[in-house]
């Protein structure tokens, strides 16, 4: 750890501190700047906020803000009772009250903004408090009763709050939500404001595989967490009170943020109810800060783990490139340990992707093909696209081969093996299979898309042996019945041909054309 010394504000004009405008708009309550809006609270529960009407640096997404109904994912429900609010020039305060009423649970957030007259922005602080029946609580909590399950005795954790970040993910720019561009280049934390980690900010699965997964982090009372650009600035949250030890959860896909309180709920029957609370406080800050804080920053140790020894996905695959912790590298994910990358084998290089197991189930190298990170190109539904690849096997026993997937249902990580084989409901078309052993060989597969369904490729091997796969490329397909190639015009044309996985046990989630 190294350590600085930071001081947070802009050297600058000193603006007046402003009056902004509260408006009850159809349910929801929002906060003006002049003409501009810097808070909104749909149907006052949901929400997003930025410090200044001078750039779109929002906490929350205007189609995923944060909910302040407390365990969202867990228990959905949530009633508003009351929205008041005070206004003074350079100050705003908003209360909400409401009810989960599958808990008997009452909530009071309170929301404090204090304009910083330095750096003519608003500094936030959020403050949550909920009240709740304990035994209706864990009746109503599929978390809360594993937990009981597994230990009588034990605390089980809440989710307090789970915040988007507008511009944070690449998912933004995948489904063109918003035209601005990436935002942040890092994470960072801190226990004390002087010894700061710096997390890097890559897309890459949770969980892949069983591993060490290193977007969780203990925050304690008094720790700080924030979400830096050299170039535009950035967030540092204060945690300045909470009723239980804290952890942040960075998610894998939209990098959005979970908090949770660890043992935030006491043990079954401990108690008729039971109240938890935090207060974090969002302050803004501005580009040298973010540079200062950045590089007295240490990375933590992440590149020497298997999980995330991972090669760059593209459309044209050598796999000489692997991820070097910027998020704007979309990487190769797999779904067991079996799968590696091999810095000593190729077709036309030095890398390929290999699988190496004895025998069992499924294993895939896989990506998402949503169209990025091909220079932002969207897919075109009208095109079909062709997944080509070079093949080499040894002592395979089962089949080698290349397939365009959509998961119809079950998790989104395809093959996973923290999940039973029988998890999940595909739709897929395949290459011609190899197996035994062969030099290097060409498969390929004609697929297509439809909608924002997202296609995966994946390169797999069922059975026991290895492989390697170089060479690989998505490339647009016009010639639709070249090399006796079949026409896929959409994936419904497969029904009639494929088994799904839910219809004969122990039978790949594949069509069975020859």
């Amino acid at each position: 750890m190294k350590t600085v010394f930071l001081t947070l504000f802009l050297c600058g004009l000193v603006y007046a501190n402003p009056v902004v405008d509260i408006r009850q708009e159809s349910g929801s309550t929002a906060v003006y700047m002049g003409q501009d809006k810097i808070l909104d609270l749909k149907d006052n529960r949901h929400l997003v906020f930025r410090a200044t009407d001078q750039n779109d640096h929002w906490i929350g997404q205007v189609n995923r803000p944060a909910d302040l109904g407390w365990s969202y994912q867990d228990l959905p429900g949530y009633v508003s009772d009351s929205v008041t609010h005070q206004v003074q020039p350079g100050f705003f305060q908003i209360t909400l009250t409401g009810r989960k009423t599958q808990v008997e649970g009452n909530i009071i957030t309170v929301i404090t903004a204090q304009w910083n007259a330095q750096s003519n922005r608003f500094e936030y602080t959020l403050n949550s408090q909920i009240t709740a029946d304990l035994e209706k609580w864990y009746l109503n909590s599929k978390w809360a009763i594993a937990a009981y399950s597994r230990d009588p005795q034990s605390r089980c954790q809440v989710e307090a709050i789970d915040y988007h970040i507008e511009r944070i993910s690449i998912l933004d720019r995948i489904v063109g939500e918003n035209p601005n561009g990436d935002l942040y280049d890092c994470f960072v934390l801190s226990g004390d404001y002087t010894n700061w980690q710096r997390v890097p900010k890559l897309h890459v699965a949770y969980p892949i595989y069983k591993g060490n997964w290193i977007y969780t982090f203990d925050i304690p009372l008094n720790g700080y967490f924030g979400f830096l650009d050299p170039d535009e600035g950035g967030w540092i949250s204060h945690l300045t009170s909470s009723t239980a030890d804290a952890r942040i959860e960075i998610c894998w896909s939209w990098q959005d943020i979970h908090f949770v309180l660890k043992d935030g709920l006491p043990p079954r029957y401990s108690d008729d109810t039971f109240t938890a609370s935090y207060t974090w406080k969002f302050v803004p800050v501005d580009p040298a800060v973010s540079q200062q804080i950045m590089t007295a920053s240490a990375e933590i140790d992440w590149k020497t783990r298997p999980e995330y020894i991972r090669p760059v996905f593209s459309r044209s695959n050598d796999f000489e490139q692997l991820i070097n912790g910027y998020e704007s590298q979309h990487a190769w994910f797999s779904s067991d340990p079996a799968c590696k990358w091999d810095g000593t084998a190729g077709f036309n290089s030095s890398s390929s992707v290999c699988i190496e197991k004895t025998a069992g189930r499924i294993a895939a190298w896989y990506g998402w093909f949503y169209g990025y990170p091909f220079d932002s190109e969207n897919i075109d539904t009208s095109l079909t696209y062709r997944l080509s690849a070079k093949v080499k096997t040894q002592n395979c026993d089962g089949a080698v081969r290349l397939a365009a997937v959509r998961i119809v249902s079950g998790p989104g990580w395809l093959y996973s093996n923290l999940y039973p084989e029988n998890s999940w409901v595909l739709e897929s078309v395949t290459s011609k299979t190899i197996t035994g052993t062969k030099d290097w060989t060409e498969l390929d597969v004609v697929f297509s898309t439809r909608d924002w369904s997202p296609t995966i490729v994946s390169l797999e091997m069922t059975g026991g042996g290895k492989c390697w796969f170089d060479d690989v490329k998505i490339t647009k397909s016009a010639d639709m019945n070249k090399d006796g190639r079949i026409k896929i015009a959409d994936f419904s044309v497969l029904a009639s041909e494929r088994l799904r996985c839910s219809d004969q046990a122990g039978v790949d989630c594949y069509d069975l054309r020859p």
